[in-house]
């Protein structure tokens, strides 16, 4: 590692560094953030996998160090790297001054709302950071609420891309789905929203729609696999009516739900001028999609093209099989 840091600190061609699962410690990305500090060409570090956060946490110190000086390095990779709220507020220390950053991946560690807390607050200080990766973490409400509370994506100019997926926020999830609602309503920068595999149910995904009504930058919005039932998909359906700047819509309904009709959102889809492509999966057992006869999906495919919209619905290589066949027969 001392080696390679002292390449670094004269090499300016290099812009992509993965060093994943190297069993690299404290003393080792001491070494490499020495390297670091006098480059001037990379771009991208990719750090993954490596557990160097001891009790002292000198790795995550020193790399945090860097941060503050370093304006070339643009994409930063910490996943499945252990961090808990104490190494990720001193990384946030270090994000508040940075120049350069525009993404950084903290997926698969043990953040929890104290390190989002002050993630949220160096977001709020610093314009950088355009794709913030947050998703297999230990986000609760709370974490989502002080992302929002905190006024950080009312006042950031530059996070487009947001991951939250794969976050539980347990049954406070309402007050984080408001919070986010609120932001949503002036946010016009944010594009990508991921909330997919966050066990939210009707009444948060109703508090998210009413953000989305008025929200006027959003592009993509993935809540697959969540608890979506009925009222929900009434709601995303009222919320797409007034909603012209959606893109990609990504649901699928909580395969205990018994009444999710696909039919409610057909008139919303009629009415919008900006959906390109909409993903709905259903995992019923003995049912077709959404728990529609071919017949039915066959009248709403079809009512489509009086509205001259291309909808995509992505069916699974047999569904669309059986789908085409009954199409052909009829």
């Amino acid at each position: 590692m001392q080696a390679l840091a002292e390449a670094l600190k004269t090499n300016n061609t290099l812009q992509d560094l993965k060093l994943c699962a190297c069993e690299l410690g404290d003393d080792a990305i001491t070494l490499l953030a020495d390297g670091l500090r006098q480059n001037a060409g990379l771009q991208k570090l990719n750090l993954s996998y490596n557990f160097f956060t001891t009790d002292t946490m000198q790795g995550m110190q020193v790399l945090a160090e860097v941060l503050k000086t370093n304006k070339t390095l643009q994409n930063l990779k910490l996943c499945g790297c252990e961090l808990g709220d104490d190494a990720i507020t001193l990384l946030a220390d270090g994000l508040r001054q940075n120049a350069g950053l525009r993404k950084l991946d903290l997926k698969k560690n043990l953040l929890a709302a104290n390190g989002v807390k002050n993630i949220a607050r160096a977001l709020k200080e610093n314009d950088g950071p355009e794709v913030l990766c947050l998703d297999v973490n230990h986000i609760t409400a709370d974490g989502v609420k002080a992302l929002s509370d905190s006024e950080t994506l009312f006042e950031n100019n530059s996070l487009q891309d947001l991951d939250l997926s794969c976050n539980i926020f347990t049954e406070d999830a309402s007050q984080g789905m408001q919070a986010l609602a609120e932001v949503l309503k002036t946010n016009k920068v944010l594009q990508d929203l991921n909330l997919r595999c966050c066990e939210l149910g009707d009444d948060a995904i109703t508090l998210l729609t009413d953000g989305l009504r008025q929200n006027a930058g959003l592009r993509k919005l993935d809540l697959k696999k969540n608890l979506l039932a009925a009222n929900g998909v009434k709601n995303i359906a009222r919320a797409l009516k007034e909603n012209d700047g959606l893109e990609v819509l990504i649901i699928d309904s909580h395969s205990k739900c018994t009444d999710f009709d696909l039919r409610v959102l057909t008139d919303a889809v009629a009415q919008d001028r900006s959906l390109k492509e909409l993903t709905i999966r259903y995992k019923k057992p003995n049912t077709f999609i959404c728990g529609l006869e071919l017949s039915d999906i066959v009248e709403i495919l079809e009512g489509f093209k009086t509205t001259g919209l291309q909808p995509l619905a992505r069916l699974s290589r047999s569904s669309q099989s059986k789908f085409d066949n009954f199409k052909s027969s009829n």
